[in-house]
């Protein structure tokens, strides 16, 4: 679960600066 979680957690922020 906590590997989903961080996983989860990388593509959100790759996401992110990919929008910055």
């Amino acid at each position: 679960m906590l590997l989903t979680l961080r996983l989860r957690g990388m593509l959100v922020y790759i996401k992110h600066v990919r929008v910055y």
